[in-house]
């Protein structure tokens, strides 16, 4: 038998979980089974086990590559010139969301989070790794509004906290509320600047 390319390996591994992902959007992670992803993807059951144990697996991969995504975004945000205020960056994750399928697939991986205790590791690592990133940002914007760099640093983490509050927060409207309105949203997210005036006027 032929040997399979690492190329043709990792193609097959991506039809594999972009495959799995549609399914865990529309039923959830729990009742999607392997053969719903079988089927979604078109390959065989023995193709699909060589590339993934079991579900769990396959659920840790989707999830990973969800945390991976957010990580890369803050990793790349301090090289944006001019430096996007808080209410901006808001706006920009909240429009991502709005394309009906970034939300639900969050609400699922926080899910599976609590009853995985390797893929809550995971999360877990993540989260402090995207924190890092945006209080760098924070601290970074804070001192560009004016901000001296002692109260910069001590009002960055908290000011990060509300916002990634504020983020998820409406990931559970989006998925959970049918009358939420986005716009109404964004407008009181774009309060978020008052972080600059605040600290200037050292309330």
């Amino acid at each position: 038998m032929p040997k399979i390319s690492d190329d043709r390996r990792t193609d097959r591994r991506r039809q594999i979980i972009e495959a799995a992902q549609r399914c865990f959007m529309r039923n959830g992670f729990e009742a999607t089974s392997m053969a719903d992803i079988i089927a979604e993807s078109g390959v065989s059951a023995g193709s699909l086990y060589v590339h993934f144990e079991n579900k769990v697996d396959i659920i840790r991969q989707v999830a990973s590559e969800v945390l991976t995504e957010r990580a890369v975004d803050a990793a790349t945000l301090v090289d944006r010139d001019p430096l996007p205020p808080p209410s901006q960056l808001v706006a920009e994750y909240l429009d991502r969301l709005q394309g009906g399928t970034g939300a639900d697939i969050r609400i699922h991986t926080w899910s599976a989070c609590l009853r995985d205790p390797e893929l809550r590791s995971v999360f877990a690592d993540f989260a402090e790794q995207f924190s890092r990133l945006n209080e760098t940002y924070m601290r970074t914007w804070l001192e560009q509004q004016g901000v001296d760099e002692a109260t910069a640093a001590h009002r960055a983490a908290p000011l990060v906290q509300v916002m990634r509050g504020i983020c998820q927060g409406f990931v559970i409207q989006l998925a959970l509320d049918p009358t939420a309105d986005p716009d109404s949203y964004l407008s009181g997210a774009r309060l978020l600047d008052v972080g600059a005036t605040a600290s200037r006027e050292g309330s």
